[in-house]
């Protein structure tokens, strides 16, 4: 892998036998894995050797033969706009989770933007695609707080990518919304982009893909309810729209939503994930529909009200399983086998600033 804060490494590709006829800068952006730019870069700067030889970015691979490769480490970033500092809720050298405030978006839209890639690679050396910037496996929406997972090096990208395509990833999401969801249940519609506004995305025409989630409510308030939201596919918009068409928006949500005088944001908010950690499989968070459910704070009675007076509803119950939160996460801790933790952020109703809800 490439190192972090300079060096260089060398790497060594077997080329299986199936493989034969395969172009060589086809092989690299699969077995690095890297862009087409960053590929064709490596070529071109004689980086990329077979039997001590560099070679050209058509050359046809025989099959049995070793590719080398030498890519070296990633200089710091440089000086950029200013970054909020993140909070870390696990990390090793592979992959980093941190926790997003609402209004960040995850990647820059200018050079002089904050982004929350630009701000965790100023917490820990980081080393993708031979640029000092973390990886992403996955993106939440801007004004969606909570666990963003991001990869420190090539191999975690492409093990954290794997991961989520086949289904490894568990996505747990509490969302605050409107009207009377039942207590449980499970919504499967398409999902594509609205030919009547490009920027927005609907379940309610045909599609190819599907969409589909799962909730179920934690917290009744009047008008509305706290629902926490297991994700089965991970649709751009999706829980936000999904629920706005069944009926139950998102308070704050200016796009699908409904607003509301006060929530100051978007009431959605990424509370839990579990994945295998690249470096070992080892799975980082645990448990399924079962598994530790958000526990508001001492504030959270308070922070939960109506327009018809607090709300009644008796606190969410709570699980055995461990589980680890935002103020308990200790950087650099590594999960034992025996031992399930949850990366999670269960202080969510104080976190939301949700004075009440209407």
């Amino acid at each position: 892998m490439v190192r972090p804060g300079g060096g260089t490494t060398r790497r060594l590709f077997a080329v299986p036998r199936e493989r034969r006829g395969e172009r060589i800068d086809a092989f690299l952006r699969r077995e690095l894995p890297a862009g087409a730019d960053r590929v064709r870069a490596l070529l071109s700067a004689g980086m990329v050797r077979v039997r001590g030889r560099s070679c050209a970015p058509l050359r046809r691979l025989f099959g049995g033969e070793e590719v080398e490769v030498l890519l070296e480490g990633a200089a710091p970033p440089a000086a950029g706009p200013a970054q909020p500092v993140l909070r870390v809720l696990s990390q090793d050298a592979d992959h980093l989770v941190v926790l997003k405030p609402a209004g960040l978006p995850v990647e820059p839209a200018g050079p002089a933007s904050a982004s929350a890639v630009g701000a965790a690679a100023l917490l820990v050396p980081c080393a993708v695609d031979g640029r000092p910037y973390p990886g992403l496996p996955h993106r939440i929406d801007r004004d969606t707080s909570g666990c963003l997972l991001l990869a420190r090096t090539d191999a975690g990208l492409r093990s954290l990518r794997a991961a989520f395509e086949a289904g490894l990833v568990e996505k747990d999401y509490l969302a605050l919304v409107g009207g009377e969801p039942p207590d449980e249940g499970r919504l499967d519609t398409p999902h594509g982009r609205d030919p009547g506004d490009p920027r927005r995305f609907t379940g309610r025409l045909p599609a190819a893909r599907r969409a589909r989630l799962s909730f179920r409510v934690e917290r009744r308030l009047g008008g509305g309810a706290l629902l926490r939201v297991r994700l089965e596919t991970g649709r751009t918009h999706q829980i936000r729209v999904q629920l706005s068409e069944a009926g139950w928006p998102i308070l704050g949500d200016a796009t699908y939503g409904v607003p509301s005088p006060h929530l100051a944001r978007q009431g959605l908010h990424a509370w839990r994930l579990a994945f295998p950690r690249p470096s070992d499989g080892v799975r980082v968070g645990g448990g399924g529909p079962g598994a530790a459910r958000p526990r508001p704070g001492r504030q959270g009675a308070a922070a939960i009200g109506t327009v018809n007076g607090p709300a009644t509803a008796s606190p969410p119950r709570r699980s055995s399983a461990t589980t680890q939160t935002c103020a308990e996460a200790t950087p650099g801790r590594r999960s034992e086998p025996s031992r399930s933790e949850v990366v999670s952020t269960p202080v969510v109703i104080p976190a939301l600033n949700v004075p009440a809800v209407v």
